[in-house]
């Protein structure tokens, strides 16, 4: 993975060792590392995947010449506070975990520029079952501007924040092996899926609301009963109206409605006779 910081060239990259099962971070070109390779467990599950990913902010990314996102440059200091920044190295896991690695600033230092000299190392991670099989991580630019990153698997997932925390949503995808923006004139965020054997084309909404500072707010829901059954509903956008169409059900209409049926195909058949 490498962070081109800036939306220049790329200044730090992560790389995941599966001799040592490991990753770490080095500058970008002289490939010196940075801070100190941080372990990740057992030696029979290895790193499948690495994306830088910041957390709040709301700095959107510029896109790159090959159709990605570059992630916003990495700031110092406590990165917990409300649209602060927090940059995080994620590594998808041979078993279907996601872990999760702060990326920490200099000692002593609130808020340096881009680059690896605003990096330090690695800090403390954190671990989520997402799925049961080796995750491909994929950023990229939903509708709206909103950074996120696409998690492919049986089960796939994307990563947003909120608060400078990281967030896990579930997409209304069985499953996805690959994932590629696939931006065009007239649709920018596309994206391209690969579902079971089909190709997919469309775009991803954000997850959730940006309001103000950076903080997510769920849609407003207003619930209206209806007595009825609903069967269709449409949208009329030029009176600014929904229309719901009903249907109810009463037992002495349907009991009158069953009389009239019978009626209708003339009287019952008489028994049978009895055996002698």
């Amino acid at each position: 993975a490498g962070d081109d910081t800036g939306g220049g060239e790329p200044t730090l990259a992560a790389v995941g060792q599966w001799t040592s099962v490991s990753v770490s971070l080095l500058a970008v070109p002289s490939l010196d590392t940075v801070g100190e390779p941080a372990p990740l467990g057992t030696p029979d599950v290895l790193p499948r995947s690495l994306a830088f990913y910041t957390a709040g902010g709301g700095t959107p990314r510029r896109p790159r010449r090959d159709g990605g996102t570059a992630p916003p440059p990495p700031p110092g200091g406590d990165t917990g506070g409300e649209g602060q920044p927090a940059p995080y190295l994620l590594c998808g896991m041979g078993d279907g975990k996601l872990r999760s690695f702060a990326l920490l600033p200099p000692a002593g230092i609130a808020a340096v520029g881009p680059g690896p000299a605003a990096i330090s190392g690695l800090g403390a991670s954190k671990s989520v079952q997402l799925a049961s099989q080796p995750l491909l991580l994929v950023p990229f630019t939903a509708d709206g501007g909103e950074e996120l990153v696409f998690v492919c698997c049986e089960r796939p997932a994307l990563v947003h924040s909120s608060a400078g925390k990281l967030i896990f949503s579930s997409v209304n995808l069985t499953s996805a092996s690959q994932l590629a923006p696939f931006p065009t004139p007239s649709l920018p965020t596309c994206l391209a899926a690969i579902a079971g054997d089909a190709l997919l084309l469309g775009t991803i909404a954000s997850p959730a609301r940006r309001v103000g500072s950076g903080s997510y707010r769920r849609p407003q829901v207003t619930t209206i009963p209806l007595g009825e059954q609903p069967r269709r509903i449409a949208h009329l956008e030029a009176q600014r109206a929904l229309a719901v169409l009903t249907s109810s059900f009463s037992p002495d209409a349907a009991a009158a409605a069953r009389l009239q049926q019978q009626r209708a195909a003339g009287p019952a058949a008489p028994p049978p006779p009895p055996p002698p």
